[in-house]
């Protein structure tokens, strides 16, 4: 499960539109949407280009509070 909270913020953060990243993902901004909503996941390799787009690592987009 992805940290749709902390997408969020990392976008306003770098001042980046849903569009702008929807782009870069080769998705549409209302698939984005659905994305940073937490509706649709995320592919791996997705998350492995927000979190370089980002410059965090892809642990850090990564919910873990359900696991164990």
């Amino acid at each position: 499960m992805v940290r749709t909270g902390k997408i969020k913020a990392l976008r306003e953060q770098n001042e980046m539109t849903q569009e702008v990243l929807a782009d870069f993902l080769n998705v549409t901004q209302s698939t984005y949407a659905r994305m940073e909503s937490g509706r649709q996941k995320l592919r791996v390799e997705q998350l492995f280009l927000l979190a370089h787009v980002f410059r965090v690592k892809p642990i850090e987009l990564i919910d873990l509070s359900n696991v164990l």
